[in-house]
């Protein structure tokens, strides 16, 4: 049982690298429009880290509201965005070579990518502007 968690451990971790590695910057990505190719990148990449949205999400609640919020209102809100973003992640991996109306092949969710240092978000899951 151990050895397969430890499988799964490794899987998830390269996932993640092979997700981010050879990705471009923020800049580069504003400065070309979106393609199917980033869309399905995105769409895995928010299936595979979409449940690290809880403990993130707890994280940004106590920075806003203080330890009682977090306690409380963290988890719900994590569990939320985290379920939002698996199934925005799973729609977009699924449907990566078809533009969706409204956002062609642009994101569905903001911010485009959760591990984004550069696109900030508040408690409620919108990118703070």
């Amino acid at each position: 049982m151990a050895q397969r968690a430890r499988r799964v451990g490794v899987a998830l971790i390269v996932a993640a690298v092979v997700a981010t590695a050879g990705g471009p910057s923020s800049a580069a990505a504003a400065k070309r429009p979106f393609g199917p190719d980033r869309k399905l990148g995105r769409g895995l990449a928010n299936v595979a880290l979409g449940v690290l949205e809880v403990p993130f999400r707890i994280g940004v609640v106590y920075e806003h509201h203080g330890i009682g919020a977090a306690t409380f209102w963290g988890p719900i809100a994590g569990i939320h965005a985290a379920l939002t973003r698996i199934v925005v992640g799973a729609v977009e991996a699924v449907t990566f070579l078809l533009p969706l109306p409204g956002v062609g092949y642009g994101p569905i969710v903001e911010p485009e990518f959760l591990l984004n240092p550069e696109e900030p978000v508040d408690t409620v899951g919108r990118s703070a502007s």
